[in-house]
């Protein structure tokens, strides 16, 4: 059959005989005038692209490539499987050869290596064969140079015989060396971007392309641009208005003012990842109010007083996760803290006089955090070089400014505070956020001067496993747990599971004073304990021996849906 050319087979499909179909007999139970299931099956397209497309992939290993060899032999089994079994076939490419190969008069330069270039006219039926195909590819992704090349003037020439190569093209992946044919991917159904420059001479050809995709991509909703970008391309990027979803990560170097502007005036824009990493722009520089009027996810790095600015400069009033990381040092404030007053999202609290007294601090952020956004589900905070303004306030303490985000589902902190220091801490941050379900708070400090087996001071500063039922107890969800324990003291193991959830447990250094107690309360407490994370797993009598008493109880104990397994060991 014509629809697929020799060089297309010979690119990805090897020679293979097509057997003949064995002969099917007719089924005794058969009824008169009822479709039998086979043929309701054959009937029914969107159960074979269903089938069909879990042989779709868009990777070049050898498994691939015999995927689309089953692909292709099964559309040229039957009229039903056709259509369905060639949309799999084209629906993620990591070339253009391929399909270019359908033309017939696409040929090999004389004077050239693996330069290919158009030699004649086509006719009708060559594009109408070529549009057959096009039509199908739904991803592409270019993650090698290819061996094959395609001549400058025949892209050019290819751009004006169609302004788009795949018409129905979805998702687009570039990140190896740039070249011009990615304009020819910039389809008016493009919906999901991903590209990375490689030098700054590829800076006119992304400048091209957003250029283009702003007049004509009105589904793009996701883009991601990675690598070397000059200001000027990266200010481009805010006129694609229709995007929800822009992540540029450690592009600090590029963002000016200009991009800064635009970004907060997107109407659309809901999930922003950005590094804020540049020193030609200061805190002064941004306004009081940047916009943003919908974003919902912030993923933002730099230097703190600049997210600080940016966070407090937010007016959407519909945040559910924010994520802060800086590695700026900054030492405590002489000056103590203002509590931040409560208002509306109309009438919210500007910052804007750190921009002549002392620089922010995390209290501040976190007041204005907690004023804003109630329905906050995720908080993380990574400042491993920053204090606060009260070194010797507990973690809750300083957190009491989100005491009213009940909905947190996931808190995660890093740095720049004491940890809980007692059992009682634990209980108010259970009772604080009942939902949570990821709680990952700093490990405890230890003393200068101190070793790690022998902190007295430290271990009064620590909860226990006492402590840690409470929290079981308040926070019925959770399944990832990071913080230090106390296990000294601890008495017998009693009572029957609790029946928790919690999966992954992260200790730190930690230390254990009975290997076999610790894993009987553990057990109790949380029966689908997985994993145990610490500083030395493999220590002697250490948490390592814990876990393994841990596998060992799964199998010697009774299920914990099962009432009778209780503990009372002495």
């Amino acid at each position: 059959m014509d629809m697929i050319s020799d060089g297309f087979i010979n690119d990805i499909i090897p020679a293979l005989t097509i057997p003949p179909p064995p002969t099917v007999a007719k089924p005794e139970g058969a009824i008169q005038g009822k479709p039998l299931a086979r043929t309701q099956v054959l009937g029914n397209q969107d159960v074979l692209r269903e089938i069909f497309s879990h042989l779709a992939s868009n990777s070049d290993d050898p498994a691939n490539l015999k995927n689309k060899g089953v692909l292709f032999r099964a559309a040229l089994t039957c009229k039903a499987f056709m259509e369905p079994a060639l949309d799999s076939l084209w629906w993620s490419m990591s070339s253009f050869m391929p399909l270019l190969k359908l033309l017939q008069n696409f040929q090999p330069i004389e004077d050239g290596d693996n330069i290919f270039a158009f030699c004649n006219s086509f006719s009708v039926e060559d594009w109408a064969r070529f549009d057959y195909h096009a039509k199908r590819v739904r991803e592409f992704y270019y993650h090698t140079v290819q061996t094959q090349k395609i001549n400058m003037c025949t892209l050019f020439h290819l751009g004006q015989c169609r302004s788009a190569v795949f018409p129905n093209l979805q998702r687009v992946t570039w990140t190896a060396s740039l070249s011009p044919s990615i304009i020819l991917l910039a389809s008016s159904t493009l919906k999901y971007l991903d590209v990375k420059t490689n030098e700054s001479g590829d800076n006119a050809i992304i400048m091209t392309l957003i250029s283009v995709l702003s007049h004509r991509a009105q589904f793009l909703t996701d883009a991601t641009f990675r690598g070397v970008l000059s200001k000027s391309c990266l200010a481009l990027v805010p006129k694609i208005s229709p995007l929800v979803t822009l992540i540029v990560p450690d592009l600090g170097a590029s963002i000016s003012m200009t991009f800064l502007r635009g970004l907060g005036a997107m109407g659309r824009l809901q999930n922003l990842r950005i590094d804020l990493q540049n020193p030609a722009i200061t805190p002064i520089m941004l306004p009081g109010r940047i916009g943003f009027p919908e974003l919902r996810t912030l993923h933002i790095s730099g230097q703190f007083d600049m997210i600080h600015k940016f966070i407090t400069g937010i007016v959407s009033d519909q945040m559910v996760s924010i994520s802060v990381s800086s590695k700026q040092t900054i030492k405590p404030s002489s000056s103590k803290a203002t509590p931040t007053k409560k208002g509306s999202a109309s009438q919210r609290p500007t910052l804007l006089e750190h921009d002549s007294q002392e620089p922010p601090d995390i209290l501040d952020l976190l007041g204005f955090i907690g004023n804003c956004w109630h329905h906050l589900a995720r908080l993380d905070v990574d400042l491993p070089n920053m204090s606060p303004k009260y070194p010797d306030t507990t973690s809750f303490t300083l957190f009491q400014p989100l005491q009213h985000c009940h909905a947190l589902t996931s808190i995660s902190i890093n740095g720049f505070m004491r940890p809980p220091s007692s059992d009682q801490d634990i209980v108010d941050i259970g009772c604080s956020w009942p939902a949570v379900q990821n709680l990952s708070i700093p490990f405890s400090p230890l003393p200068k001067g101190s070793s790690t087996d022998t902190s007295i001071t430290r271990l009064q500063h620590t909860p226990t496993i006492l402590g840690l039922r409470l929290l079981a107890q308040l926070c019925p969800h959770l399944t990832t747990l990071q913080l230090s324990l106390d296990t000294s003291g601890l008495p017998n193991a009693t009572g029957e599971p609790l029946a928790h959830g919690l999966q992954v447990l992260s200790v730190g250094d930690s230390q254990v004073k009975d290997v076999y107690l610790v894993a009987t309360h553990l057990d109790c407490l949380f029966p689908r304990l997985k994993t145990i994370h610490a500083t030395d797993p493999v220590a002697p009598n250490g948490w390592g021996m814990v876990e393994k008493i841990l596998r060992f109880l799964e199998i010697v104990l009774p299920s914990p849906a099962q009432p009778d397994k209780a503990y009372v060991i002495s």
